[in-house]
């Protein structure tokens, strides 16, 4: 039983062995089929590099059988010229290093192939036993790369020595080459133009067509168009491009070749102008244009004389011109042709047809067809409406005339009426002063008060004066100047860009005044326009009213100002200021600091003619760098004005009577100011220093050892601005409050961080009670 198991399990065991035998036998046909259709030869060296096994399709390479080429040295089969380097490349190999190298394989036949080798070494048990890899033919490759080579060359040659522009740029635009004429036609390097697309060659208008141009190249394959190159220097000139469709460097792209045609263009251009020059001569001029021989007869004429005389053109040439215009049968005597064919010299003479009209005759010599004929043309001009023109030129001229008397004597009022005003000032400012002192008897009183009444009087004719250089007619209406501003908001906004801020800020109970309100809507936009212009990058806008009593004693200083109870229109920008030269001019008629394209200088001029109409006045506020103010005073009426008593009884709440025992040290640069300041605060008692800079402050501070109770101070001084003065005092002396003052708008002076908003401050000018009463209100805080 045993014996039996046994033999059953040999058998099986045999038929295994036989089934994997034949699976192995498999398994090796597989494996020399895939060896016999690769396209590389595997093969084996020894460490002496002799071959030990190749790959069967050796053969189908070299035309050896795998039993020539066992057992020889692998260099057997290398070309002599690629013998060196090929032991050391074996040794390489040898001390661990994989390897690819090329050279040429030797045939059968004697001939050669390039082939590319792959080799790594066989190592066992730590000792090099020798080399395996893989080799493929790559004479293929190897005759395209040279193909390609010769191809670029060529194209090289072409592409350097063309005398044209050459660009080459992908589809999408990008340049890839360009050669050296490019360069030296745009005046670009290399590098520049590899930076950019034809786009940036030619001129703005061009550039669509330069689009459509990649585009019909890409799909049709070539194109010729004209375009207009520009240099880096912005030289434009005209080019012709020849496009077509290449492959370079493996990717589709476009071959362009750019033809400077300037000279092809000015020939053209000459070509054609000499084309039109006859019909530019004869048929673009309105004159009348004829061309006679020394007969006088017609050669040709243009196809004006045919519309003046109504005849065809075929009809007028071979006709006399002394038969056709005059309907004579000889020449007239005072022929100007035939002077100039007697003299050679040019004539002209003014002549009046049959049917009244004026005409300019001007004949040339000329040569005829012939050499030595004598010929000539003769211009013709109908210069009836010139001489129309003329005359009625003449007539505006006196016109003109007249108008320039009536400015001059406009002018010649003006200046006569600010003299008198300066005059009559201090007379009537130091009468009515008088006149409310004590002391004075009924003759000084009587004859101060017919002085007084003189001045007034005189007064008014100035204002007569005034009103003569003041020609456009007013329809006064009782104004609410709120209400004006109200109605007018919307449109003003529209006025403005956006970045510019609009801030109205009206004052309660404001009073009536009599006014022409579409003469004041114009006040109101061109000085809101002027503000815009200020400020081309924005800013802030506002528009302010108040109502101010100015006394005597503002009035002496200001021209043309009446005391009394004014409405007061305040426009502030924070554009770019006016220095003193800006200022002195603003008001002059055509006097502008802008281009000649933006304004003619009179907006401003006409808002001093509108307000002086009105009996006001305007005022202009300004630094370089911190915005402007204008600020215009229209006086109210009596019948329309807040009693008086009300408005003395409403500041008599609030004020309460003056510490006449207060130091006050006043900081200003402008005399004038320094000077009427000074006489107010005076007059009310307080003890006043004054400081011509900030500097002459902090001294008279520093002397007077704390005995300073307020400081009233400029915004801007010569050495530094009232804020940094305020600081050094209040570092002196914190206990000191200040008062700031200015012809800006305290917005204004807060938006260019001069002074915080909410400080103490009281703008220019003001009136005694005025500064009083805020000096009052400072101190009691």
């Amino acid at each position: 039983m045993v014996q039996k198991q046994d033999f059953k399990e040999l058998q099986q065991e045999n038929e295994a062995l036989k089934k994997q035998l034949a699976e192995l036998r498999e398994s090796n046909e597989n494996y020399r089929g895939l060896l016999e259709n690769l396209n590389e030869v595997l093969y084996t060296l020894d460490h002496n590099a002799a071959i030990t096994y190749i790959s069967p399709n050796i053969a189908n390479i070299s035309g050896y059988s795998p039993s020539e080429v066992i057992g020889r040295p692998f260099t057997d089969f290398v070309h002599p010229d690629d013998l060196p380097g090929r032991t050391e490349n074996f040794q390489r190999v040898f001390y661990g290093e994989d390897l690819v190298t090329e050279y040429r394989l030797l045939l059968k036949s004697g001939d050669s192939v390039w082939a590319r080798t792959h080799g790594r070494p066989i190592m066992r048990g730590g000792e090099f036993r020798g080399v395996q890899g893989m080799l493929v033919d790559i004479s293929d490759k190897k005759e395209a790369e040279a193909a390609l080579q010769r191809s670029e060359k060529k194209f090289r040659d072409l592409f350097d020595n063309s005398a044209d522009a050459v660009f080459i740029y992908s589809l999408n635009g990008w340049m890839l080459e360009v050669n050296e004429v490019a360069c030296r036609h745009l005046g670009y390097s290399r590098e520049e133009l590899l930076e950019m697309t034809p786009m940036d060659l030619v001129v703005s208008r061009e550039i669509p067509e330069v689009m459509k141009c990649i585009q019909a190249t890409s799909e049709n394959g070539a194109l010729v168009v004209e375009s207009v190159h520009r240099r880096k220097d912005g030289i434009e000139y005209p080019v012709e491009v020849k496009t077509r469709k290449v492959e370079f460097d493996g990717v589709p792209a476009i071959l362009a070749v750019a033809r400077d045609i300037t000279e092809r263009k000015i020939r053209e251009r000459v070509l054609r102008e000499s084309e039109w020059q006859k019909d530019l001569i004869l048929n673009s001029s309105a004159e009348n244009i004829i061309y006679l021989d020394a007969d006088l007869c017609i050669i040709c004429a243009n196809r004006s004389v045919a519309e003046t005389t109504g005849m065809p053109e075929e009809d007028i040439t071979g006709r006399y011109c002394y038969a056709l215009f005059c309907q004579r049968t000889t020449p007239c005597p005072d022929c100007i042709v035939q002077k100039t064919l007697e003299t050679r010299l040019p004539q002209e003479a003014e002549k009046v047809s049959e049917d009244g009209r004026y005409w300019l005759h001007r004949t040339y010599p000329s040569k005829g067809n012939e050499a030595g004929t004598n010929a000539a043309i003769m211009f013709s001009q109908d210069i009836t409406e010139k001489k129309q023109a003329q005359e009625e030129n003449a007539r505006l001229q006196e016109q003109f005339r007249q108008f320039q008397r009536l400015e001059s004597i406009g002018r010649l009022a003006g200046g006569v009426a600010h003299d008198l005003n300066n005059l009559l000032s201090p007379i009537l400012g130091y009468g009515e002063m008088l006149l409310t002192g004590a002391g004075l008897d009924e003759d000084q009183r009587s004859k101060l008060d017919q002085m007084v009444d003189a001045g007034k009087r005189a007064r008014a004719l100035v204002r007569q004066l005034l009103a003569f250089s003041r020609k456009q007619m007013l329809e006064f209406t009782t104004i609410d100047l709120n209400e004006l501003l109200q109605n007018f908001e919307n449109l003003l906004g529209s006025t403005l860009s956006e970045n510019i801020t609009l801030r109205f800020k009206p004052a309660e109970g404001l009073p009536l005044f009599k006014g022409d309100s579409g003469q004041l809507e114009q006040v109101i936009m061109n000085l809101v326009v002027n503000a815009r212009d200020a400020m081309p990058n924005g800013g802030e806008l506002s528009i302010e009213t108040a109502a101010v009593e100015l006394d005597e004693t503002y009035a002496k200083r200001r021209s043309g100002v009446t005391p009394g109870t004014y409405v007061v229109l305040a426009v502030s920008d924070t554009g770019c200021g006016m220095d003193e030269d800006t200022k002195k001019q603003v008001f002059e008629p055509f006097f502008t600091t802008k281009s000649a394209d933006q304004g003619t200088g009179m907006g401003l001029s006409t808002v001093y003619g509108i307000v002086k109409q009105h009996g006001g006045n305007i005022w202009a506020y300004s630094e370089p760098g911190l915005g402007t103010t204008f600020r215009v005073y229209l006086p109210v009426s009596a019948e329309l004005s807040i009693p008086r008593a009300q408005q003395a009884g409403a500041r008599g709440e609030k004020r309460s009577q003056p510490n006449r025992s207060k130091t006050i040290l006043v900081a200003e640069d402008e005399e004038t100011v320094r000077n009427l300041v000074t006489a107010m605060l005076e007059r009310q008692g307080y003890t006043v220093l004054v400081g011509e800079s900030g500097g002459e402050a902090i001294s008279i501070f520093d002397d007077q050892k704390w005995g300073i109770d307020l400081l009233l101070t400029d915004v801007v001084l010569p050495d530094m601005n009232g804020k940094s003065l305020y600081q050094k005092i209040s570092d002196r002396d914190f206990r000191v409050p200040v008062l700031y003052m200015s012809g800006y708008t305290e917005e204004v002076i807060a938006y260019h961080g001069v002074l915080d908003s909410g400080v103490h401050f009281i703008q220019k000018p003001f009136s005694v009670s005025d500064l009083t009463a805020k000096i009052q209100d400072v101190l009691s805080q």
